[in-house]
């Protein structure tokens, strides 16, 4: 299977899409309750970021493109290395 998406083929727009808003979705509702936004304000401060850079990671995430990730995929996805592991 990781054969076919290695060379970033079966990759599309719409997935990349699908995936992002997942991604952001899930993210931001994390952030829903006063607790959880201290908590994650506090992540950044520790980070040595601005309180609210978590949010501008989520937010940069809709300029991710199917051809971003093809890219990155064709450099750090090296097929040759895996393994297969079969459970019974």
């Amino acid at each position: 299977v990781l054969d076919g998406y290695a060379g970033g083929e079966g990759i599309e727009e719409a997935d990349v899409e699908r995936t992002v808003n997942a991604v952001r979705g899930r993210q931001i509702m994390r952030r829903m309750s006063r607790v959880n936004q201290a908590y994650f304000l506090g992540l950044d401060r520790l980070a040595g970021e601005q309180p609210g850079a978590g949010l501008e990671r989520v937010r940069s995430l809709l300029k991710v493109r199917a051809d971003d990730v093809r890219r990155v995929l064709k450099k750090y996805l090296d097929t040759s290395k895996l393994a297969v592991v079969v459970v019974r």
